[in-house]
Parts: C-alpha cells; structure tokens; sequence
C-alpha cells in the first residue's frame, strides 16, 4: 500500500534522471539568484511570484531529479501557451525540497526554457 510518506521517500531514493534537453544557459546573475532561493529554502519556507526566464529555467532544471519522465505532449502544450501570450500565472507553481530539489513545475520550466519565452510562476 502507497502512503503519501513512501512515495515521497521512494522519489528522493530515485537515481536522478538527466535533466530535460534544452538549449539554454543559465547566466551568472540567474545561477546565483536561485542558489539564493535554495539556500533561504533550506531554513524557512516562502512563497514568491517570478517572472522565469529561459536561464532560470534552465538553472532550476538542474535540480530535477526523482521526477516522473517528462510528458513531451504536456511540453508543447505549455510551449504553444507561451508563445501565443496565453500561459498565464496560476495556482499550479513550482516547489522546492529543502534538499534543493525540484518538486513541481517541471513540465512549465521545460516549456520556457525551450521556447525562448519567460512566464511568471509562483
């Protein structure tokens, strides 16, 4: 039987995956900005609204790991969204592990890194 405690503890003892194929580089300034939010992540939760690049998409990639597979399909729905002006901020945002890791959103990170477009996220 599932409870939410193994799933959690299964996906944390997952071997990480490699991070989703994009073809952007995060720049300094973005690499820092979210080493800043996992570090304060690590001592305190918080909730904030960003306006994500394709970079900072990128950086927070990187720490994608455990996650499901990523659904190509659901991808280039949020690509589509994004670049008709369409993908609008919601209550679906991203999450952070105290570990650093990437709970939630990557699907949404995948889709701005690829297209070139920022979205805001909570």
């Amino acid at each position: 039987m599932n409870t939410p405690n193994m799933l959690s503890l299964s996906s944390v003892n997952e071997k990480p995956r490699a991070p989703a194929k994009v073809d952007v580089e995060p720049t300094k300034q973005e690499r820092r900005t979210l080493d800043a939010y996992i570090q304060r992540g690590k001592t305190e939760r918080f909730s904030l609204v960003l306006n994500v690049t394709p970079g900072l998409a990128a950086a927070m990639l990187v720490h994608n790991i455990g996650n499901r597979p990523i659904t190509e399909k659901q991808v280039a729905k949020h690509v589509d969204r994004l670049k008709r002006g369409e993908f609008i901020l919601h209550h679906h945002g991203i999450s952070f592990a105290n570990t650093g890791a990437l709970n939630d959103g990557q699907h949404r990170l995948t889709a701005i890194a690829r297209s070139g477009v920022s979205g805001q996220l909570q």
